[in-house]
């Protein structure tokens, strides 16, 4: 019995090195929207989003970091995993979702230690409610900051909620998202009302 445990095929492990894979296939695209220059607004937008949720691709990392780890262990007992070849794979998947990993915490730990050096408070729940399609509100004030090719270009202004308490002057935010005749707003409407 204990001979034919020792010559089943090592699926098991080979599952959690497609998984690490299927992982690393998914964030290094992310990755790259998010880091190089896109060539399309969508592209961009991608890109915004994957920064946005940068802790979502975290977890993912971190999952496939766990797996590679799982594939490319070796059996004890010297039972049946995978071959040297199945085991460097692994490896190089676990690099690259730890690669990956580290990225993806890179936004976070420098909004934290922003807002941290600001006093302002940042949390995790309201950062795990997802994607908003509607700010709550609409901006403060609408004002016209130039007039090109008799075009009025437009900045609405969003200032903090009554309650977020003002002690001197407060960090602004500037959000450029180019606008165009389909898409007059913002396609991020979270940072329009993070005041509050």
């Amino acid at each position: 019995m204990a001979d034919q445990h020792k010559e089943r095929r090592p699926w098991g492990r080979r599952l959690a090195l497609a998984g690490a894979g299927l992982f690393a296939a998914i964030l290094l695209p992310g990755a790259a929207t998010a880091l190089l220059p896109m060539p399309s607004l969508e592209l961009w937008a991608i890109g915004l989003l994957v920064l946005e949720f940068s802790l979502v691709f975290a977890a993912v990392a971190v999952a496939g970091v766990v797996l590679a780890v799982i594939a490319g262990r070796k059996r004890p007992g010297g039972g049946r995993g995978l071959s040297a070849g199945g085991r460097r794979m692994a490896a190089v998947l676990g690099a690259v979702n730890a690669a990956m990993l580290v990225a993806a915490l890179l936004p976070a730990v420098s909004a934290w230690g922003t807002a941290r050096k600001h006093g302002v408070p940042l949390s995790l729940a309201g950062y795990l409610d997802g994607l908003s399609t509607s700010a709550g509100r609409g901006p403060d004030e609408t004002i016209r900051y130039a007039r090109v090719g008799g075009e009025d270009l437009m900045l609405d202004v969003w200032r903090p909620a009554a309650t977020v308490p003002v002690a001197g002057r407060l960090p602004v935010v500037v959000n450029v998202h180019g606008g165009a005749e389909d898409a007059p707003q913002s396609p991020f409407p979270r940072w329009d009302d993070s005041g509050g």
